[in-house]
């Protein structure tokens, strides 16, 4: 997975967005109860059954132009150890691949910011940032790669394809539902 797992986004960016674009709709929500119930799940899918009166294609453009905008002039954070985790999986020869319901300019646009080098093991001489793409390199799947979003399994399928893996030696890390369904 990545937001929520990888980034702390999920409570901090894209539940309040999307508790932002419902309010401007008159459906007032708290954000905490958005991730719990839908985080892993497709954006359209909350606007959905959320404001089943509006557009949810609408809602999702809207919600992605705040998430955009926060880009712009914010990085979000690496949660705490997770880096240090992928990196270990790495080493040792496991190939780590980004299964995300997110599109994919944000899963790129996401590995391009730089974070603290705090978040994994220093190496003397190292700058003191890093970018995400260091740890992951290209090797992501987006929603938008597959017919079925999550809690179906077609990304995660997608993503061990990409690895060169067979699905029954993948071991998914999430922080959903989904991702449990799916994996």
């Amino acid at each position: 997975d990545w937001d929520g797992t990888v980034l702390k986004t999920q409570n901090e960016l894209h539940a309040p967005a999307e508790a932002e674009v419902l309010a401007r709709y008159g459906v007032i929500v708290d954000p905490l109860e958005i991730s719990k119930k839908y985080a892993g799940h497709s954006t359209r899918k909350v606007f959905k059954e959320l404001a089943p009166e509006c557009d949810p294609d609408q809602l999702v453009k809207e919600k992605w132009e705040i998430i955009k905008d926060f880009l712009e002039h914010n990085t979000p954070e690496p949660i705490e150890y997770i880096v240090r985790l992928i990196e270990q999986l790495d080493a040792t020869g496991f190939t780590v691949v980004v299964a995300s319901a997110s599109p994919r300019w944000y899963i790129e646009k996401s590995l391009d910011k730089t974070i603290p080098r705090q978040f994994i093991k220093p190496q003397n001489g190292e700058p003191s940032t890093f970018k995400l793409k260091e740890c992951f390199g290209s090797l992501y799947v987006s929603a938008e790669d597959v017919p079925n979003p999550k809690p179906a399994p077609d990304v995660f399928l997608a993503a061990a394809k990409l690895a060169g893996v067979h699905p029954k030696d993948c071991l998914v890390i999430g922080d959903g539902k989904s991702d449990v369904h799916g994996g």
